[in-house]
């Protein structure tokens, strides 16, 4: 093997330390730049997840003091509801209970005949429930005339909420407390 000449030695000493100094800039950019995308995407869904619940919390809250002021009669029924913007309203009165139809029918209305025998003057909020496909939460109360007042939302109407906050290429899934997906 031939030896290699001082100037070769220089020249292929410099090719080296460049190669090294590039190989070791790429490795160390990529790896900060890969950081911080991912710090950055890990704030901004931090921040748009805030914002979600903020949101849904001060819709439901409101939801719930709409409830609370509400004082209507058996005849006003579908009025409250259409005015209101409850997907349902069911009040119970002597074991009966009414929606905007009129009387329930005995089936659809037991339900509300049993969560009204132990319901309190506090206003009760129900679990999330699936029903033809729509997640239902039920607001319940006890008033001054023993009657019990149930309001029924219709969740499906804050995925829109949701939608609005989701970033390109993240995913959002909106669950309940107890497990039932609502978006």
């Amino acid at each position: 093997m031939k030896n290699l000449s001082f100037k070769n030695k220089i020249i292929a000493l410099i090719t080296i330390i460049v190669s090294i100094t590039i190989l070791t800039s790429y490795v160390s950019v990529n790896y900060f730049i890969s950081q911080y995308i991912n710090d950055s995407d890990t704030r901004n869904i931090s921040h748009n997840i805030e914002l979600v619940k903020k949101k849904l919390s001060t819709d439901l809250q409101r939801q719930v003091n709409l409830a609370k002021s509400l004082n209507f009669s058996m005849m006003d029924i579908a009025e409250t509801k259409e005015n209101s913007g409850f997907y349902k309203v069911v009040k119970i009165v002597n074991d009966y209970a009414f929606d905007d139809s009129g009387i329930m029918e005995e089936d659809a209305s037991q339900a509300f005949i049993n969560a009204a025998s132990s319901q309190t003057e506090m206003p009760a909020i129900s679990d999330v429930t699936v029903t033809n496909g729509k997640p239902l939460l039920t607001i319940s109360m006890r008033r001054s005339d023993d009657s019990v007042d149930f309001f029924v939302i219709d969740l499906s109407e804050m995925s829109s909420i949701v939608a609005d906050y989701a970033i390109s290429g993240s995913y959002i899934e909106l669950i309940s407390q107890n497990g039932t997906v609502i978006y």
